[in-house]
């Protein structure tokens, strides 16, 4: 009688709900919060007060729709006037423009998205050279000017003890209301407390340092110098440059999202830079344009977490076989320069020319060293790693991670024990794989893993 095995099975699974209705709040601070207070922040920190009427503004948003119309008319009579003086017909003359696109200098790969990088036309046809479109605007300007204030009934979306409530929060500086870092809770914190929870990672020298003033002048002539050696070598045009370099570009701030699932007494906090019309904020999303489709190419990618449940739905599970979980300790700010860049030149190399490469490693470096953010009054510089704010760094550490992957993990010398391995998948820094050997043979080489020179740790 031979042996039974036992029929693989299939994961189950499971539909996940959750309710998202109610924020809970979590107050770590010393300030007594009153029910009129919870009710206000359950509804979340996106949640807008019903503004109340503002004149000019009403007008302004009428103009800026106006203002759409009359370029998309005014667009399509061009197109007309150019189409007849080929004496083709409009619709032809479509087909005609796609045909002209496909001729364009730009490089194949990069020809679709470096068109998007451009400034806004700043030209505004006209109103009276359409005048049904002038009509419309004076009446409703009419109609909006003729409204008075005390006319008008609005219906607030806060009771009384709400609005009460946020006045109070409002007029309190000495608290910090943050999102947390996992779970969707809202964190109040003393704010001596939140400002010591940032420091703990300013102060670690080895991934930041203090500057003496505000290095924007500084650092945009630098960029200035590297973004017309793009133009002079035709990788950009005139128009990208005057769109990659923001000329009043705004400071970077840092903050921090506490980390409660680890600890409720002295959380720990996940440092975000917010560097909305910064510096360097078009030139990551110029480079993630480059490093994006890299990253959904790497045999481990997956999209979300729907992603992986499809992935997980669809396997068969033998008998003995381990679902283990892996998670990159502080990934983003733990990737040294030299290896994250490497293993961008990597990838990049194996699509792009070697001028592009170059090029976009030049930007990509320009963006890791002068990642710069003001925080206290105070500006600081990060020198390790790279920040969870800018465009191009979820890209750019899936790229590191797949280098690992691809050199490290499944190297010929790991082979002992990657043939116990299958399915293997990674969002991110997030890793799951099956396990199919002894479990002493998976701690080994998961401590030989832990044991490298490029800053990982599992």
């Amino acid at each position: 009688m031979g042996i039974q095995r036992e029929a693989p099975k299939r994961l189950p699974l499971k539909k996940v709900v959750t309710d998202r209705s109610v924020n809970s709040i979590v107050n770590l601070s010393a300030f007594h919060l009153l029910p009129r207070h919870r009710s206000l922040l359950q509804k979340g920190l996106s949640f807008v007060p019903t503004p109340h009427f503002n004149k000019f503004g009403w007008i302004k948003d009428l103009n800026l729709f106006a203002r759409r119309l009359a370029l998309h008319i005014f667009m399509e009579k061009k197109k007309e006037r150019e189409a007849k003086n080929l004496g083709v017909s409009s619709e032809d003359y479509i087909h005609l423009e796609n045909l002209l696109a496909l001729l364009d200098e730009c490089p194949p790969d990069s020809a679709n998205f470096l068109i998007k990088f451009k400034q806004k036309t700043r030209f505004t046809p006209s109103f009276s050279d359409f005048s049904n479109l002038e009509v419309f605007v004076n009446l409703v300007t009419s109609e909006i000017e003729s409204i008075k204030n005390k006319d008008l009934t609005w219906e607030s979306n806060l009771s009384k003890s709400e609005q009460l409530a946020l006045k109070e929060l409002q007029d309190v500086r000495n608290i910090v209301i943050k999102q947390s870092d996992k779970g969707g809770n809202l964190v109040i914190m003393d704010r001596n407390d939140y400002i010591a929870m940032c420091m703990l990672h300013l102060n670690d020298k080895d991934g930041y340092r203090r500057l003496e003033g505000d290095p924007t002048l500084s650092f945009t002539k630098d960029l200035e110098t590297l973004l017309t050696i793009g133009v002079q070598s035709k990788l950009i045009s005139d128009d990208n440059f005057k769109y990659l370099l923001l000329r009043f570009p705004t400071i970077p701030t840092l903050y921090c999202l506490p980390k409660i699932h680890k600890s409720l007494v002295s959380p720990p906090g996940r440092p975000i830079i917010s560097g909305n019309n910064s510096l360097t904020e078009r030139v990551s999303q110029f480079i993630d344009c480059y490093l994006r489709p890299l990253v959904l190419g790497t045999p481990s990618y997956v999209r979300d977490t729907q992603h992986v449940l499809q992935k997980l739905s669809e396997i068969l599970v033998s008998p003995g076989a381990i679902l283990v979980s892996l998670d990159v300790i502080s990934l983003y700010n733990n990737i040294p320069h030299q290896f994250g860049l490497q293993a961008s030149k990597y990838f990049l190399s194996g699509k792009y020319s070697e001028q592009e490469t170059e090029f976009v490693l030049i930007l990509l470096e320009f963006v890791l060293n002068h990642n710069y953010f003001l925080f206290q009054n105070q500006f600081f510089l990060q020198i390790r790693g790279t920040t969870m704010g800018t465009s191009c760094a979820p890209s750019y550490a899936n790229l590191y991670l797949a280098w690992w992957e691809e050199l490290v993990v499944f190297s010929t010398e790991m082979m002992r024990f990657t043939n116990y391995v299958t399915n293997w998948m990674r969002y991110i820094d997030d890793i799951l794989f099956l396990w199919h050997g002894p479990i002493e043979m998976l701690n080994e080489w998961l401590a030989i893993l832990n044991h490298n020179e490029i800053g990982l740790g599992l």
